[in-house]
């Protein structure tokens, strides 16, 4: 298998950790990294974002060094997530690929959320759509 950065990009619960744990099951040399669970196991609730994030980039290039291909199974709609995934994918000559779960009806996402043991809430789901997703942020 070829060494591959992924990174899903949607929505809360338009389905990316679900894909990605199929995923895993199909291609086992695959690691997931999610922001949440890497919140979950830095121990501190009030770790900030980008101590977040230098942990995702630093597991990344692990997994790849070690030869694992790797997943960022959260919304990654920020294009600076895009971006770092691409250079680092570059850094370790894997290749990069988008799964795309925009296109997941938004009003889906939030019937999906609420049966979720700890929803993000309908006001998170359409703030980041209208920030990201609707026809004017791309303005």
């Amino acid at each position: 298998m070829t060494l591959t950065l992924i990174l899903t990009k949607g929505l809360p619960a338009s389905g990316k950790s679900t894909w990605a744990r199929s995923y895993i099951e199909q291609y086992p040399r695959t690691a997931n990294l999610t922001k949440d669970e890497l919140r979950l196991q830095l121990a501190d609730c009030e770790t900030r974002e980008g101590q977040v994030i230098r942990v995702r980039d630093v597991l990344t290039r692990h997994y790849l060094s070690i030869g694992y291909s790797v997943i960022w199974s959260d919304t990654n709609l920020n294009p600076i997530h895009e971006a770092t995934a691409i250079a680092i994918a570059q850094e370790y000559q894997a290749e990069f690929k988008i799964q795309d779960f925009t296109m997941v009806d938004r009003q889906e996402c939030i019937r999906r959320d609420r049966l979720r043991p700890n929803p993000v809430g309908e006001r998170v789901i359409n703030q980041m759509y209208e920030q990201y997703l609707s026809p004017s942020a791309n303005i």
